[in-house]
C-alpha cells in the first residue's frame, strides 16, 4: 500500500515584532519563527489520524513550552485519543512529555506502544543498525 506525505498547509509563527501569525505554506517571512502548525494543518492531520488504523507519531506539533504554542500538539493528541481503533505507536521523550504535560488523562490501552527513544525508533524503522542492538548480536 502506497503511504502520503501530507505537508501542513499553514503554521502559526511568532514574528519579529512578537507577535503571533498564522501563515500558509511558503509564506513565512525570513524573521518569522515558525512554533506550531495552524489550524488548517490540525484539522487535516485529525481528519486522517481518525480514519487511521496505525498512528506512528514521532514529537510534537509545535514548541509546547509555550503555552501559545501547544494548541497543534493538543489536538494531534485529541484525535488519536479518540481513534480507539487504530494500533498506535508514539516515540520520543518530547512526545511523552507532550501527553503528560498537556493530557493528564491519556490511558495506555493494549493499541499504545510508547517509546522514549524517537530517533532510534525512527531508526529501526527504517532498517537501520543500531549500535545497541549489534552488542546484543554479538553476546
Amino acid at each position: 500500500q502506497k503511504g502520503e506525505l501530507v505537508i501542513p498547509g499553514d503554521y502559526q509563527v511568532l514574528t519579529k515584532e512578537n507577535r503571533i501569525a498564522t501563515r500558509g505554506l511558503g509564506e513565512a517571512n525570513k524573521d518569522d519563527n515558525i512554533l506550531d502548525i495552524g489550524p488548517i494543518a490540525a484539522k487535516t492531520f485529525q481528519k486522517i489520524i481518525r480514519k487511521a488504523d496505525f498512528v506512528f507519531w514521532n514529537g510534537p506539533m509545535g514548541k509546547i513550552e509555550d503555552k501559545r504554542f501547544q494548541k497543534g500538539t493538543k489536538e494531534i493528541i485529541e484525535a488519536i485519543i479518540n481513534n480507539t481503533k487504530a494500533q498506535t505507536v508514539i516515540g520520543g521523550g518530547d512526545t511523552i512529555k507532550s501527553l503528560k504535560m498537556l493530557n493528564s488523562n491519556f490511558q495506555i490501552s493494549n493499541s499504545v506502544f510508547l517509546s522514549t527513544g524517537g530517533g532510534a525508533t525512527m531508526a529501526y524503522l527504517a532498517n537501520k543498525e543500531l549500535p545497541g542492538l549489534i552488542n546484543l548480536d554479538q553476546l
